[in-house]
């Protein structure tokens, strides 16, 4: 289910992303800011898209295929 926003724009439900996310927080001992990095990557992950940041930090959560990473 997904709720809609202004102008089209949608928010994906994310109670399926919860054990994605966990595993990943366990799974690489995450702690502070890297926290709400395994929360964008089970969301991305779990809802077959492929992430753009700028964020080298991804590099251990995400296989190359997932994410583009942009340098300044």
């Amino acid at each position: 289910m997904r709720t809609l926003f202004a102008h089209g724009a949608t928010m994906p439900e994310l109670r399926s992303k919860w054990p994605t996310f966990e595993r990943l927080c366990h799974d690489h001992s995450l702690i502070g800011n890297q926290i709400s990095d395994a929360w964008i990557t089970a969301a991305a992950a779990t809802g077959g898209y492929h992430l753009a940041t700028f964020d080298k930090d991804f590099r251990k959560l995400l296989r190359p295929s997932e994410f583009t990473l942009f340098w300044p």
